[in-house]
């Protein structure tokens, strides 16, 4: 590996697997017990999402350079 440390991520480590398992079955009990609440709160939790999706799926961008700029594109 060159000498880099390769940086585990948190979804991948015990503690982020743990994590993600209470927060399904934390889910899943609200849901199975509280179907009402559910519905009202489907609205913000889609809006809630964008920002997240945004925020996690440009954390995985590397290349600071767009699509754009590859050679064989000049305007």
């Amino acid at each position: 590996m060159d000498g880099q440390i390769r940086q585990m991520l948190w979804c991948r480590s015990w503690l982020g697997i743990s994590g993600l398992g209470f927060l399904a079955l934390a889910a899943l009990f609200l849901s199975v017990t509280y179907p009402g609440y559910l519905t009202i709160a489907l609205p913000y939790l889609g809006l809630l999402a964008c920002p997240l999706m945004h925020l996690v799926m440009c954390s995985s961008m590397t290349d600071k350079k767009s699509s754009c700029d590859k050679p064989g594109n000049e305007k």
